[in-house]
């Protein structure tokens, strides 16, 4: 794999890695998401509905700087660290990328650095366009519901959606929608990159 890895260009043995990779920060991202989900965040936005006024629920909201009657938006810190997780992978895989190349060859070009930023934008994709919620319910064998209203501000969802009839809310349609142009992007950026890749170097 490492004379894969060590090439400028991108290349099919290492689109396949990369989106193997990508699945097993997904799939751990959602176990993070399934455990913090269900024993932390979910009784805590239960709990604190907006006409609870307790003092612990007060606190809460005083904790997060949010309004008195604040309950989704609660969990607001806890998606923001899945966010964060995932960005921060996408970074790291970036980083690794372009250090494979400059330990073995010693520098990087246009199309090196282009493939470096795929490797981050894999992992990040797919969080951003709804596979760990996805993959929250299929582990629970939960029915997603109707309206994901929590993902209205979240990724991709704040443009595709107005894809469905509500533009408002993030129906189910729009998460198996968003999940496709999330896959779509990926597929044929990689796409792109190795077969135009190669057609350069066949006129060169």
């Amino acid at each position: 794999m490492v004379n894969y890895l060590n090439k400028p260009a991108p290349t099919i043995p290492e689109f396949l890695f990369v989106i193997t990779l990508a699945i097993i920060v997904i799939s751990l991202l959602t176990y993070t998401d399934i455990v913090m989900h269900d024993f932390y965040a979910k009784p805590l936005i239960s709990e604190c509905y907006p006409e609870n006024q307790s003092d612990f629920c007060v606190e809460i909201r005083e904790l997060h700087n949010l309004e008195s009657d604040a309950q989704i938006s609660i969990g607001s810190a806890y998606w923001d660290v899945l966010q964060t997780q995932a960005i921060v992978i996408g970074l790291l895989l970036f980083v690794f990328r372009i250090g494979i190349v400059f330990l073995t060859k010693g520098k990087i070009n246009g199309i090196g650095f282009i493939t470096a930023v795929l490797w981050g934008l894999t992992v990040s994709l797919l969080f951003l366009a709804g596979f760990i919620d996805y993959g929250y319910y299929e582990a629970r064998g939960m029915e997603i519901p109707e309206k994901l209203e929590w993902l209205n501000e979240a990724g991709l969802f704040q443009y595709t959606k107005a894809l469905g009839n509500d533009p408002i809310n993030v129906e189910k349609g729009d998460l198996f929608a968003t999940m496709l142009i999330g896959i779509g992007i990926i597929l044929f950026s990689w796409s792109f990159l190795i077969f135009k890749w190669r057609e350069v170097r066949r006129i060169i």
